[in-house]
């Protein structure tokens, strides 16, 4: 179907040989170059990425950028996203929000539900990834993509994750929720300002961490304030009102022992009989110094058997927490909250200034964790544009360095039609730069499995495939040594104080033109 066209790349080379035609006169055009088979392109894509050829899929993804930039959909990134390691599907979503004018919710889903993968026990592990999600976030807000509930409520979850690690005293709890809470409240006005309003299961997200886990009543009270004014719906199963017990065991306060169990027999009236709902009643009833309520509930249900083993239960397991105590972690995870603070501030005062915001989506880099390695030393910038310029464009070399001059120009000489305030050429050669480290970064993981393939004996749990398993396992030992960089990071006034912050900005060039030649398989 497509044979006179493939003819225009010869050999085997086609992603890295692009035809004389492939410079776009129009950006906004859904066929920018006459001819080119978007579909085509899409399809190669699929095919190589499950025929495992990951190196092929990505020179085909970057053919695309480079030919139709203005015109790709979600699903040209879509199996790569969903089948590499999150290390390389975090830039991929990345690079595929700044190139498409809109994205799908449900890809937003399935990045949360990559990171949610993680150890996320592990607080090294944790910190990098609730920071990449607030910063996925940011830049598929700062693009105009619509959010959904399910987005918010995901984001929610990693934030306040941190207040259910076992290793943290109550007191770093209180001091956690009291740092969070307010970036978390303006956070909940951001989203509903974008129409995603505040749903069920982050209503109990939130009184999980800041209630049963926290104690700490300014929240509970905003957070309950908020479900009766948006008239938001408990949970089908008794979710709501057995966080609530939680809650009003771990504030002790017998007046939201009592609302609670009112509001859960309202609910569900004569199947109040889940044994975990009872055990919680029964846990708030003893911390909450009102256990006579608890024994007259359970005569006046029928169960006040069953209610003398669930006090003797719950008993018991309140002692255990306090003989077990809390070792280690608080001051780490009080230091962690700041960040994941500062970040909160960032994205939503970032936001909310819109097209006067300083700090542009495409300011951030798209890494996840450590830049990859590579043979010798770096290439200058200037280096790598000028091979760029030799190799993309048919030989012709061009400027593509953008200029202030020429930024609010509709259209330059030697830049090209603008899109999203840049050239096109500045936009292909950035996106040209990404392919080039994720060609590398997904070097590691590929030979790992290689290498281990047959080896290792998967775990009973449910890790997916044997490539999945080992793939995870080689992302994981990378990931861990990594840093991190948030949005609070990033901020252009620091750049004056701190100049090592401005190859964050800018950019700075990762490899080498020799390395380009190996990964692209270009005779040297």
């Amino acid at each position: 179907m497509y044979r006179d066209y493939l003819k225009l790349f010869p050999g085997n080379f086609l992603e890295y040989h692009l035809s004389p035609n492939a410079v776009i006169s129009s950006p906004t055009l859904v066929y920018p170059v006459e001819g080119v088979p978007r579909q085509l392109l899409k399809s190669m894509t699929r095919a190589r990425m499950h025929a495992k050829q990951s190196r092929l899929a990505y020179l085909t993804l970057d053919t695309a950028l480079r030919l139709l930039p203005a015109s790709l959909s979600m699903g040209h990134f879509e199996d790569l996203i969903d089948h590499r390691p999150l290390t390389e599907s975090f830039r991929l979503f990345q690079l595929g929000s700044r190139n498409i004018h809109s994205t799908r919710q449900d890809m937003v889903t399935a990045m949360f539900s990559n990171f949610r993968l993680l150890p996320l026990r592990n607080l090294d592990v944790y910190t990098i990834a609730v920071r990449a999600c607030i910063r996925m976030i940011y830049v598929s807000l700062s693009y105009g993509h619509t959010p959904s509930s399910r987005n918010f409520a995901d984001l929610t979850y990693m934030l306040l994750r941190l207040l259910h690690h076992d290793q943290i005293t109550q007191q770093a709890r209180q001091e956690i929720a009291a740092t969070l809470w307010a970036s978390i409240d303006s956070l909940i006005d951001l989203f509903d300002s974008h129409g995603a309003a505040t749903s069920t299961i982050c209503i109990n997200y939130m009184l999980s961490a800041f209630g049963s886990q926290a104690g700490y009543k300014p929240a509970v009270l905003a957070i309950l304030k908020l479900k009766a004014d948006q008239q938001i719906a408990n949970e089908k199963a008794g979710t709501t009102s057995a966080t609530l017990l939680q809650t009003a065991r771990t504030m002790q306060d017998q007046g939201l022992l009592r609302a609670a169990w009112a509001q859960y027999l309202n609910d569900f009236d004569e199947r109040g009989s889940h044994d975990g709902v009872w055990l919680a009643f029964a846990e708030a009833a003893c911390a909450c110094d009102d256990v006579e309520f608890f024994e007259t509930e359970s005569k006046r249900l029928g169960r006040k058997e069953e209610g003398e083993d669930y006090l003797q239960k719950a008993r018991s397991r309140i002692l255990d927490r306090t003989v077990g105590g809390f070792s280690g972690g608080s001051d780490q995870s009080v230091g962690i909250a700041k960040l994941i603070k500062a970040d909160l501030d960032v994205m939503t005062e970032q936001l909310k200034l819109g097209k006067g915001s300083k700090l542009k989506p495409w300011h951030i880099p798209p890494t996840l964790g450590y830049r990859p390695g590579f043979e010798g030393g770096c290439s200058t910038e200037e280096e790598m544009r000028t091979y760029y310029q030799q190799t993309a464009v048919d030989g012709s070399v061009v400027s593509v360095v953008a200029t202030e001059g020429n930024a609010e120009s509709e259209k330059s000489a030697h830049h090209g039609p603008i899109v999203a305030g840049r050239p096109v050429d500045e936009l292909r050669y950035k996106d040209w730069m990404i392919i080039n480290e994720l060609l590398l970064e997904s070097e590691y993981p590929d030979q790992e499995y290689e290498a281990r393939r047959g080896m290792e004996e998967l775990p009973n749990k449910k890790v997916g495939d044997e490539r999945s398993y080992i793939m995870r396992k080689a992302m994981l030992r990378g990931l861990r040594q990594c840093q991190s960089f948030g949005l609070s990071d990033m901020l252009p006034s620091d750049q004056a104080m701190n100049p090592s912050l401005r190859w964050l900005i800018e950019g700075k060039p990762t490899m080498n033109i020799e390395t380009v030649k190996r990964m692209r398989s270009v005779s040297m």
